[in-house]
């Protein structure tokens, strides 16, 4: 008997141990290892520039001047904020202009975004408990019934097939459970889109940035292309350069499938733009309420999609999990039935 009970720990090690190797190539990785999970990441990446953003604007609020290696220190940052961050702050100060305002706009910027997914994730947790539920419930299920009935330990082999074919079909529920969660938070973009809203919102903050330096704002426009052209050139093509037209890019089938508060950002900072330059009407206020508004958007489908999740969350349980277990509870009864004819 005691070898039985090792060689079954034995092989569920095993078997954990190919399910880990199956997360390497498996979107369901980055929902189990939460390093590598992107939102998670994103979250981390906030952090980390809101700590150098709040000392760096904390010196000057006190009337010290910035350190020697702030430029270092500002574009080791993460993306998009590093980078971004110091081509405003370094050009203003070039200028002679005032950089206090730039670091309080990151500072709320940064602060909100945080706040943004660090509430998703909360909201997700529940979510992605239930992921490790679809992982444990059946070999704790399988152990429970090989420990306590003795005809199910006599036939060991078959038992572990058995628990083996029904965590299969548990982990396919865990799978589909992580690609709802993944939707949810690419918030209707696809796959090379997911880090848009972020990016949109640094480069909204340097269009800011370069009209307060004293660039005109259709050249502002056009330098921020070339930022965001760094990062991803279907980004850009988004972007697109400034023109007078009212034909946009996302008007295009290639961006007809973005999300309607995505594309109308883009719309309201050129029509605030337009409005300058025809007008001579200032526009950062109306490109400031623009940020704000797209964030709040951004937050609500967010919350929105995450709202539905509970219910969304139930249907791997039924179609996965529950038919795995319920396949041990046949076999048990069966074994005991054949054994007591």
């Amino acid at each position: 008997m005691a070898s039985s009970y090792f060689a079954w720990s034995v092989a569920v090690a095993l078997l954990i141990l190919a399910a880990k190797s199956w997360f390497s190539v498996s979107a369901l990785r980055s929902f189990i290892f939460r390093k590598e999970n992107p939102s998670f990441v994103a979250l981390t990446k906030l952090e980390q520039v809101r700590e150098v953003i709040r000392d760096l604007k904390s010196r000057l609020e006190v009337g010290l001047s910035l350190p020697e290696n702030w430029g270092s220190a500002v574009q080791s940052l993460p993306t998009p904020w590093g980078g971004v961050l110091f081509e405003c702050v370094d050009q203003l100060r070039k200028r002679g202009a005032s950089i206090i305002p730039v670091f309080d706009r990151f500072k709320g910027l940064i602060e909100l975004s945080h706040q943004t997914l660090a509430e998703a994730h909360a909201l997700a947790a529940p979510a992605r408990a239930q992921i490790w539920i679809c992982f444990l419930l059946v070999p704790i299920t399988g152990a429970g019934l090989y420990a306590l009935l003795d005809v199910i330990s006599a036939d060991s082999a078959l038992w572990f097939c058995v628990v083996l074919f029904s965590m299969s079909w548990s982990v396919l529920g865990a799978y589909f459970l992580s690609r709802e969660i993944d939707l949810i938070f690419s918030v209707g973009l696809n796959a090379s889109q997911k880090d848009w809203p972020i990016w949109l919102m640094a480069g909204a903050e340097k269009l800011m940035s370069q009209i307060k330096a004293g660039e005109p704002a259709d050249r502002g426009w056009n330098q921020t292309l070339e930022t965001l052209a760094q990062h991803s050139s279907l980004l850009a093509d988004f972007w697109g350069p400034f023109r007078f037209e009212t034909r946009h890019s996302y008007e295009t089938d290639e961006f007809k499938s973005l999300p309607f508060w995505v594309s109308d950002f883009r719309e309201q900072l050129l029509i605030s733009i337009r409005a300058s330059l025809f007008d001579g009407r200032p526009c950062l206020d109306r490109i400031g309420a623009s940020i704000q508004a797209f964030q709040i958007n951004w937050s609500s489908e967010l919350k929105k999609g995450l709202s539905t999740l509970p219910t969304r969350a139930i249907k791997p349980l039924f179609l996965f999990v529950l038919p795995s277990v319920l396949s041990l509870l046949v076999v048990a009864m069966a074994l005991v039935m054949k054994e007591s004819t």
